[in-house]
């Protein structure tokens, strides 16, 4: 059976096209995305792959407004160009109401030993092999780690998606109290324990568990609602 790539095409589009000079013509941008994704493919050693890009609907922003609403700096001259090249070129596929890493997401959960190609710390969420394409490095997330990534993400929000954490603030660095949860988290093997102490740091700190949780969560099947996995085993 060949191995799987999940290649996060918002990224290689966004990067192709900010590397562009102004002057330069199309053509470069559509070459270096050529050549990015031709790399990741064989630096991976995959025999297959599928590219996603997100479309222009969004259910995060549905649901929180203020989702991403903080991103003001221009598009590169030629995004746009890039993501119509990644899907004559490379199939990628366009998300209609989903975020690419959604459909990345659905597609992981359906093949567990596909590996994701991205930059996006997000995947961390997910146990497997993870390709950064920039490092050109290859990591592996185990199961509890990757739950517990989840949860350190829970209390520190994310700055650059505009998503907030334990106390209703979106981070992109932790606070002393925040590297002290994180501490305790990186010990504590078992998520009932973890879910308590996240959601006891929301009960203090007045931020919105239920929100946070599904923005940062990636879906695993669509549509997807995320809940602790001590839940879903009942």
């Amino acid at each position: 059976m060949g191995s799987l790539v999940l290649i996060d095409a918002d990224i290689v589009a966004y990067r192709c096209a900010a590397s562009c000079k102004p002057e330069d013509p199309v053509e470069v941008c559509q070459t270096r995305i050529a050549s990015l994704m031709r790399e990741i493919v064989t630096q991976v050693g995959a025999t297959e792959y599928r590219s996603f890009l997100s479309g222009p609907r969004n259910w995060r922003k549905d649901l929180y407004p203020l989702y991403k609403a903080n991103r003001k700096q221009e598009p590169p001259k030629w995004l746009q160009q890039a993501k119509e090249y990644l899907i004559v070129q490379f199939d990628a596929e366009m998300s209609d109401g989903l975020e690419a890493d959604d459909e990345i997401g659905i597609a992981k959960a359906s093949n567990p030993e596909a590996v994701i190609a991205s930059i996006d710390k997000d995947f961390r969420q997910f146990s497997g092999r993870i390709y950064d394409f920039v490092k050109a490095e290859s990591f592996f997330i185990d199961p509890v780690s990757a739950t517990q990534f989840f949860y350190q993400q829970l209390l520190l929000g994310d700055k650059t998606d505009n998503v907030p954490g334990f106390d209703g603030k979106p981070r992109q660095r932790p606070t002393k109290q925040i590297e002290y949860w994180w501490g305790v988290l990186e010990e504590t093997p078992d998520e009932r324990d973890m879910y308590e102490l996240v959601y006891d740091a929301y009960d203090q700190g007045g931020g919105d568990f239920e929100l946070t949780s599904q923005l940062l969560y990636i879906w695993r099947k669509n549509p997807d609602h995320w809940r602790p996995g001590f839940e879903q085993e009942v």
